[in-house]
């Protein structure tokens, strides 16, 4: 298993105008998902100043595929950020592009590409990392 660095943070800014999401998923050949443990990270410095951040190591199991976010949200529904995909042995197989909605191929194969898909649909996860600390 292979420890890759990862960061879960939701912040946002004093204004309430911007919020930065990152996110880890770990997402098995068969559809089944994985968040990793909170209490294996420790709290750190986000982006913004409201909101949680932690930051660590994780393993990635043998035959899953790692989805990691990063977004920040604008004003006017605008978003950007980039998506990585990763696999089982730590080697970046996708980059993904994210502007307002949409993905654009940076570098890699696309056939990882609908593990993208559903990583963008259970973002609203991260607000359980809060739950649990």
């Amino acid at each position: 298993m292979v420890r890759i660095p990862i960061r879960i943070e939701h912040t946002y800014s004093r204004t309430g105008k911007h919020h930065r999401m990152s996110l880890l998923l770990l997402i098995n050949p068969g559809g089944g998902m994985v968040i990793p443990d909170p209490r294996e990270l420790k709290p750190c410095r986000g982006v913004y100043i409201n909101g949680f951040a932690y930051c660590g190591e994780y393993s990635i199991p043998r035959g899953y595929i790692a989805v990691s976010i990063y977004i920040t949200y604008g004003l006017s529904g605008r978003n950007r950020g980039y998506i990585s995909i990763l696999n089982d042995g730590g080697y970046e197989v996708l980059r993904l592009k994210y502007v307002n909605n949409t993905m654009r191929k940076v570098s890699g194969d696309d056939r990882y590409k609908s593990y993208a898909l559903i990583a963008l649909n259970n973002i609203h996860r991260i607000d359980e990392y809060a739950k649990h600390r």
